[in-house]
C-alpha cells in the first residue's frame, strides 16, 4: 500500500509503530516499508516518547519522527537527544495555544490533528486560522480530512501538507487505494 500512495503522488508516507493504534505494524514490517520507499518518498514512523525503546530506535532509522503521544516539549526533547533524531514532527490536538507551544521547540513540522488522532474526527479549522499565520514551523494539517473536505480545509488554513489516514480508509486501519488517488487528487485541485 506504501508504494500505491507513492504512485498516486503521495510525498511522505506515514507507518505507526504505536501498539495501542489498530494501524500499528511489526517492526519487521515497517523495516521492509522504509525500504521500499528509499528514495520515493519521506518515510516517517509514528511513535510515541513512551514506546519501547526497540521501537524507538526503530523509529530513528525512518527519514522524519513523528511523535503523536501525549508528552510534553521536555519529554520530546530528552527522546530526541536520546535516540539522536534529527528531524521530528509532533502530532497534537490542534488549539491556538498548544500550537504555539510547539511552534517554539524547533521541529521539523507541526502536525495539526482533533483532538483523538487517528479518529477520523475533524477540529474547527476557522478558529485555529488566525493562529496559524504567526506559526514559523511549516505545518501538516490531520484530523477528520477526506477527499470530500481536504481542499476547503487547505483554502483556509494553507498548510505545507496534508496527514491523511482513516479518510482514505474503507474499513478501520485498512487502506483502500482508490480512496488515496481520490484525496490527493482532491490535495492537488484535480478533478
Amino acid at each position: 500500500m506504501a508504494l500505491d500512495a507513492v504512485d498516486a503522488g503521495a510525498d511522505l508516507v506515514g507507518v505507526v509503530l504505536i501498539p495501542s493504534s489498530p494501524r500499528c505494524v511489526s517492526l519487521s514490517i515497517a523495516h521492509a516499508i522504509r525500504e521500499a520507499l528509499r528514495g520515493s518518498a519521506e518515510s516517517v514512523a509514528l511513535a510515541t516518547a513512551r514506546c519501547d525503546d526497540a521501537v524507538l530506535q526503530a523509529a530513528g532509522t525512518f527519514d522524519t519522527v513523528q511523535l503523536h503521544g501525549d508528552e510534553a516539549p521536555e519529554e520530546l526533547g530528552a527522546v530526541r537527544a536520546r535516540f539522536h533524531f534529527s528531524r521530528v514532527m509532533k502530532g497534537f490536538s490542534a488549539t491556538a495555544a498548544s500550537a504555539a507551544r510547539w511552534d517554539a521547540c524547533n521541529l521539523t513540522r507541526l502536525v495539526l490533528d482533533a483532538a483523538q488522532g487517528g479518529s477520523g474526527s475533524a477540529f474547527d479549522h476557522a478558529a485555529l486560522a488566525p493562529a496559524r499565520a504567526k506559526l514559523r514551523t511549516p505545518i501538516l494539517l490531520a484530523g477528520g480530512l477526506h477527499a470530500g473536505n481536504v481542499a476547503a480545509a487547505i483554502k483556509l488554513l494553507r498548510p505545507d501538507g496534508v496527514d491523511v489516514s482513516s479518510g482514505v480508509e474503507s474499513s478501520k486501519g485498512v487502506k483502500d487505494p482508490a480512496l488515496v488517488r481520490q484525496f490527493i487528487r482532491a490535495v492537488r485541485g484535480i478533478p
